[in-house]
């Protein structure tokens, strides 16, 4: 389904599409991170799928994992914001997968909270709209791309790979890149 069809469906059915879009984005996030941290963690594939299930947990070892890394500090500055921003962005999925959206306006949803810590005050019902869904799902996308730079920059470093090949992945990972349909990428230096 094209961008401009599915804004075509109902309210409801939108929205769907676009958790659904989110899952999905997600998903590739977490298989992303999963590559990035057994690069992390001596560069064996086996490593991955032993990666911590938890995805922030994940994310908290790898930035530990950092300080060891055979990375340039420039590297490791964009590593640890690329961190950062993948933490972000699921916290933001997180909200939208599980909370409670109900349907105000054509594009406009109530979202309440359904879990906190015991004892803490519930937090008060906001209005989302699609369009922020439609962010949710492109940071996560733009995070997604930003671990499989991660996880190509590390490789490229272990395997004496070209500076030109480095500063590819490293533009990637600085987040300097153009997020296209398909979820494809381009960029420039």
């Amino acid at each position: 389904m094209t961008s401009q069809t599915w804004r075509h469906l109902d309210p409801d059915e939108r929205m769907t599409y676009m958790v659904g879009r989110v899952v999905r984005s997600a998903v590739e996030l977490d298989g992303m991170s999963r590559e990035a941290f057994a690069s992390l963690s001596g560069d064996d594939p086996r490593l991955a799928e032993q990666a911590l299930q938890h995805f922030v947990p994940r994310i908290r070892k790898m930035e530990d994992l950092l300080t060891g890394a055979p990375l340039n500090s420039s590297e490791i500055e964009h590593a640890g914001a690329a961190l950062e921003a993948a933490r972000h962005s699921y916290e933001k999925r997180n909200r939208f997968i599980h909370d409670d959206l109900i349907q105000g306006s054509s594009d406009e949803w109530f979202m309440n909270r359904f879990d906190r810590k015991p004892g803490a005050v519930r937090e008060a019902q906001r209005t989302v709209s699609l369009t922020a869904l439609e962010e949710c799902d492109r940071d996560l996308r733009r995070a997604a791309w930003r671990m499989w730079a991660l996880h190509k920059l590390l490789r490229t470093s272990r395997t004496g790979g070209s500076v030109d090949e480095r500063r590819n992945w490293e533009t990637l990972l600085a987040d300097r890149f153009d997020l296209h349909p398909g979820n494809t990428v381009s960029y420039s230096h």
